[in-house]
């Protein structure tokens, strides 16, 4: 199976996401993949394909994981790649977030990247006028929604011509 360990957002956060998107949407300065409202996100590590035995050392290592729920917020746009502009995102920073992020890496590797908190909403496949794109998403206000942090999921995810389809195989609540 493919999977990754992910955290969710709430319905608020959410809607608020979706409400950036279809800014972005009716701007008609870029064609992208967007990330479907259930399928949005925050992913602290992704496995890529692993066998039924690995899943289960996976979940027995989540399991050892023991930190309180806590608070997040939405509240930062930005995209990767200056030059391209490949993957648009909203971010999350706080400091219970990435004691998760540490205890995740500590289990299971450390990224290469630095842990950026984000949350992916789209995939840009063209984009005619970068310069006027950016100063068009700079401008973009995204209100910063909390939402309470109360469990980490194991996500199974399988690819289809429609996009991902994702089911829980594993959740750990948090105290």
């Amino acid at each position: 199976m493919r999977a990754f360990i992910c955290v969710e957002i709430s319905e608020e956060a959410r809607n608020e996401i979706l409400r950036v998107v279809e800014e972005i949407k009716k701007s008609g300065l870029i064609n992208a993949n967007y990330v479907s409202g259930e399928n949005l996100h925050l992913t602290l590590k992704f496995f890529g394909e692993i066998l039924d035995e690995k899943a289960n050392e996976i979940k027995k290592k989540i399991e050892t994981i023991n930190i309180k729920k806590f608070e997040a917020s939405i509240g930062k746009l930005g995209y990767f790649s200056e030059d391209f502009i490949k993957v648009l995102w909203v971010g999350l920073e706080n400091k219970e977030l990435k004691e998760l992020n540490e205890k995740i890496e500590e289990l299971f590797g450390k990224e290469k990247r630095e842990f950026n908190g984000h949350i992916t909403f789209a995939r840009a496949k063209h984009i005619s006028d970068k310069k006027k794109f950016r100063e068009f998403f700079n401008s973009l206000k995204i209100k910063p929604v909390k939402f309470v942090v109360d469990r980490i999921i194991l996500k199974k995810s399988e690819l289809t011509p429609q996009g991902p389809i994702y089911s829980d195989a594993y959740t750990k609540k948090l105290g």
